[in-house]
């Protein structure tokens, strides 16, 4: 094995991970905020298939999505555009319509040159801050 560690050891370690995602506390709020002010929602999420179906059985606020674009279900990944334009049509929304929000600078600059706002997360209070500055909330 490539890793250096026994198959099985490896196995394991990937089995054992759901359990310790959790959503955090200040981003549910957050998002919650938004949905509040009349925001639909749409997910794109570089989530392998087993940790999107854990994260979907396990907690109740993946539901706030209108849809859910995970790259293990999808086959398609951040910051390819393909992934981006599955959300679009899934969503039946342009692209100048929608504002991605990520924590990683590579994808916001992806979304921008695909026509989309973008904002980049660095914390639940900082992405408050600018969405209230930009009018979305």
């Amino acid at each position: 094995m490539r890793a250096g560690y026994p198959r099985a050891a490896l196995a394991s370690l990937i089995a054992a991970v759901p359990e310790h995602m959790q959503p955090m506390a200040e981003s549910l709020a957050l998002i919650e905020r938004v949905r509040a002010a009349g925001h639909r929602l749409g997910l794109l999420s570089n989530m392998p298939r087993p940790y999107a179906d854990h994260l979907e059985q396990a907690h109740a606020c993946f539901a706030w999505f209108e849809h859910r674009a995970w790259s293990g279900h999808i086959g398609l990944m951040k910051p390819q555009r393909d992934f981006f334009d599955h959300l679009l049509v899934a969503m039946a929304i342009e692209a100048g319509d929608a504002l991605f929000i990520d924590d990683h600078p590579v994808n916001i600059e992806a979304a921008r040159a695909y026509g989309w706002q973008a904002l980049h997360f660095r914390d639940a209070a900082q992405c408050q801050s600018e969405l209230k500055a930009l009018g979305w909330l």
